[in-house]
């Protein structure tokens, strides 16, 4: 049940606004001027978000049990925020040059790779 919490507080509630963006443009939108879910992300806020879901569990580590290893988890965490925060910074940086389609797809893998990295984390250290 803890691992319920955790995804609906972590994962659910900081993504909902990207669907309500999507919904809220699908109700009150002609056809053709419906947003998509990449036009949404493109300016990367998918990879700040995975920079400060990452951040907090980095800063967490030092609450693991002393027996678990956490130098991978540490490699993996910071390799998240950096390759977040470049991908983030692209897409502040130089807008119209981000290919949607491709920026896209490359927020949602982040975003799974955050999670999953986060949640196995805090599963391993008994954090959730």
């Amino acid at each position: 049940m803890k691992e319920l919490g955790w995804f609906f507080f972590n994962v659910v509630i900081p993504l909902l606004p990207v669907f309500i963006v999507w919904a809220a443009s699908w109700l009150t939108s002609d056809r053709q001027a419906n947003k998509t879910i990449f036009s949404i992300i493109k300016d990367g806020q998918l990879f700040f978000y995975c920079s400060a879901l990452t951040s907090v569990a980095i800063g967490d580590i030092r609450k693991a049990p002393v027996a678990l290893e956490t130098l991978p988890w540490t490699i993996g965490l910071i390799t998240i925020v950096i390759l977040s925060s470049v991908a983030f910074a692209i897409a502040a940086n130089n807008p119209t040059a981000v290919k949607e389609g491709k920026f896209g797809w490359s927020s949602i893998a982040m975003v799974v790779a955050a999670v999953l990295t986060v949640f196995s984390f805090r599963s391993e250290a008994g954090l959730l």
